[in-house]
């Protein structure tokens, strides 16, 4: 059986465990997270990564990355790119840095991430 390390209940682990009080207690004193977004924002600035760990439930859930997560920046968001339909379709995320546009392919899973920053050019 899995035990709660914030609870100390089990059948449960920390990302599921339903007192979002303690929860929130331990990954406050214990793991630094960062919110990061899905969908950027046109004309901000990002670092790319997948989250690692995700809160609340459909349409309120928040992302986050753990602050020693890999991230490399990406530049100023400019557009998304699909192509194909459903299931099948292929998604970009189209960015700038310099003159130089970038492409971030978004993941099967749906984990792409990105972390808005300041820029840096």
């Amino acid at each position: 059986m899995s035990l709660c390390v914030a609870c100390k209940k089990t059948g449960h682990r920390i990302h599921s465990c339903p007192d979002e009080k303690k929860q929130e207690a331990y990954y406050e004193t214990h793991i630094k997270e960062l919110p990061v977004v899905r969908s950027p924002v046109v004309g901000k600035y990002y670092e790319a990564t997948f989250y690692d760990s995700k809160k609340g439930n459909w349409d309120n859930e928040k992302y986050f990355v753990n602050e020693t997560t890999p991230r490399r920046y990406v530049g100023k968001y400019l557009r998304h790119i699909q192509q194909g339909y459903g299931d099948g379709a292929d998604h970009w995320a189209i960015f700038l840095i310099g003159n130089q546009e970038i492409e971030v392919e978004y993941d099967y899973d749906g984990k792409r991430a990105f972390f808005e920053v300041l820029p840096k050019e």
